[in-house]
């Protein structure tokens, strides 16, 4: 038995504020003062002291974390110019022996200078002898250079994909960015990475997590490699978070879970769900419209998988109760998904099917998440980047419907927060909660919020992080909230989240992150 003393905020309503839990297992078996809580669990038992406030485990409903782990080992592109990425593309590749691949993430033409997409003659001034493969912000588009192309028989008669495109040049031919479909090409062309090297990625990028205060991560789109690799984490000891793991459809493992039903959690793992993918993203123009974008006339965005395989993927799963996530960004494609799942009729509320991203949501869809049961599955630091170039995309008229967070609480739908990272500027939960509050990015801009409108409590975007996720994952009456029955999975921070100017959620240091009663992150 295990009592944590310190200040716990716990959600549950008849105790919102308690001095200390009791951990027996994994489990809160009662929570109170001190002196109960030390009488009814005995003499014996172990006295954990929390420095400062806690509140139930923090949850990230969107993340990918085999990507987070390789993101750490490569260039952080974020927030930089086209000249400071050649450079540090130049930097890099001295340090590698030729031929090796240079790797970075997190590039975003809105801080260039014209706000252009780049070229592979950009990057081939930085190195002629290792192939540079740089990844866009989103994860929907890559900036090669020449030797990549080459690298991957990438030339002037390569045509487009069905589901993706190439930026190409004044004669036709493919200029060095690709975009969805048309990545998997110069994806496939790096070395496959050791099945030692993705294991660990997985753990760093799960030890990065329990650092930043989560406790639980849900791993947007992972494989049948993935998954054993978790499986095998998991026999080696506690995992730094638990994992709340979507099979990327289509896929192997997708397709055993529509023909075999859900996996039972185990090592702390589950494995329920299936992701699919309606559409790109909105930064790279991928993002599928109804009308055009405002700043690329007759172009929708791109269909990464048709209605009518859409329709297959939803029916299966509802069939063998498999809860199914899809990627959808643009107002078209969010309305076929609900069109989707309206037909799969009540199998979308009782398998608490989800709409990855919503971005843009046309208000008369805005209801329908309520009224079918669908969990609008959001990632409020997309406003870091909305803020600079959405009213390019969209225009004025559409503006409204990017990330209308408030609107969508309002109608009462079940809503869990997640960052999508590295597809974004932030992982840390801080920076989401600060996003949900403020209106702003990390980087504290625009000053004066963007949609401030939007802008939800403090207490309103905890809950998305908590019981939100919670019930997206079918643990809301075990997990989202302090109290006996419930996991004890919480996050401790130095100081009151509840109190102070907005700002100061950035910078809240993390104390302490516990899992199940047990230390996953104590600060030095």
């Amino acid at each position: 038995m295990r009592i944590f003393v310190g200040r716990f905020v716990t959600l549950e309503r008849e105790r919102p504020e308690v001095e200390a839990i009791a951990v027996d297992g994994e489990m809160v078996v009662g929570t109170g003062g001190f002196r109960s809580m030390r009488g009814a669990a005995g003499a014996r038992a172990e006295v954990i002291e929390v420095p400062g406030v806690s509140v139930p485990g923090l949850v990230d409903a969107h993340i990918h974390v085999e990507w987070l782990g390789e993101a750490l080992g490569q260039l952080d592109l974020r927030h930089l110019d086209r000249d400071e990425i050649i450079a540090a593309v130049a930097a890099r590749a001295v340090t590698l022996p030729a031929g090796s691949w240079v790797r970075g993430s997190g590039w975003d033409e809105s801080f260039f200078e014209p706000a252009a997409f780049p070229t592979a003659t950009d990057l081939d001034g930085a190195t002629s002898r290792h192939p540079v493969l740089l990844t866009r912000i989103d994860h929907h588009a890559v900036w090669a250079n020449s030797s990549a192309l080459a690298a991957a028989g990438i030339d002037a008669s390569t045509g487009d994909p069905s589901a993706g495109r190439f930026v190409r040049d004044t004669a036709g031919g493919p200029n060095g960015v690709a975009i969805d479909g048309a990545m998997a090409p110069l994806l496939a062309a790096i070395p496959p990475a050791t099945e030692q090297s993705r294991k660990e990625r997985i753990h760093l990028a799960l030890s990065r997590c329990a650092a930043w205060g989560l406790t639980t991560v849900h791993d947007a789109g992972i494989d049948a490699d993935a998954l054993d690799l978790y499986y095998r984490l998991g026999r080696e000891g506690p995992l730094p978070t638990r994992v709340y793991a979507m099979a990327t459809a289509p896929g192997d493992l997708a397709q055993d879970l529509v023909e075999n039903g859900p996996r039972a959690t185990k090592h702390q793992i589950t494995l329920r769900t299936i992701k699919l993918f309606r559409d790109g993203a909105l930064g790279s123009r991928g993002a599928r419209l109804t009308a055009p974008y405002h700043d690329s006339p007759g172009h929708l965005g791109i269909d990464l998988i048709e209605s009518g395989e859409l329709m297959e993927w939803v029916l299966k799963a509802a069939e063998r109760g498999i809860q199914v996530a899809t990627h959808a960004i643009g107002d078209f494609a969010i309305r076929d998904v609900l069109d989707a799942y309206e037909t799969a009729s009540d199998a979308a509320r009782a398998l608490r099917f989800r709409v990855e991203h919503a971005s843009v949501l046309d208000p008369r869809d805005l209801l329908r998440f309520a009224d079918l049961g669908v969990v609008a599955s959001i990632q409020p630091v997309f406003i870091s980047e909305y803020a600079r170039w959405a009213a390019d995309r969209v225009g004025p008229a559409r503006l409204p419907w990017v990330s209308a967070t408030k609107d969508l609480l309002a109608t009462g739908a079940p809503i869990a927060a997640g960052s999508d990272f590295p597809a974004s500027v932030s992982g840390d939960p801080r920076a989401t909660l600060y996003a949900m509050v403020a209106r702003r990015g990390p980087d504290e801009e625009p000053s004066g919020g963007w949609q401030p409108h939007q802008a939800i409590d403090r207490m309103a975007a905890l809950r998305l992080m908590t019981w939100g996720p919670a019930y997206a994952s079918f643990t809301e009456r075990t997990a989202g909230a302090l109290g006996p029955g419930r996991v004890a999975d919480f996050t401790a921070f130095a100081t009151d989240l509840r109190a102070g100017p907005p700002e100061q959620l950035l910078d809240l240091p993390v104390s302490m992150t516990v899992v199940g009663g047990g230390i996953r992150y104590r600060a030095s």
